[in-house]
């Protein structure tokens, strides 16, 4: 099993370096899924990626847009943290 806080700094990192801070949920699924190939959300409480990313990302500037295949926003000047 990954470290939640890993995977929660990688994804602030890939947030980060997008253009216009925002990447669509599948494409951030599929880089999670490359870098952590045992990933599963379900081992750290949570039924996908975007719970996982809600849960264990504690930064109010990030977002969730719409609903299904979903884009991810946010404003990682702050460190941010997991639970």
């Amino acid at each position: 099993m990954d470290d939640s806080s890993v995977v929660a700094r990688h994804v602030l990192e890939l947030l980060e370096g997008a253009e216009k801070k925002t990447l669509p949920g599948s494409q951030l699924a599929a880089l999670v899924k490359f870098r952590f190939p045992g990933f599963k959300p379900v081992e750290h409480g949570c039924a996908n990626l975007r719970e996982f990313i809600t849960k264990h990302l504690l930064l109010p500037s990030l977002r969730c847009d719409g609903k299904g295949l979903t884009s991810f926003t946010g404003q990682t000047s702050s460190a941010g943290g997991s639970r």
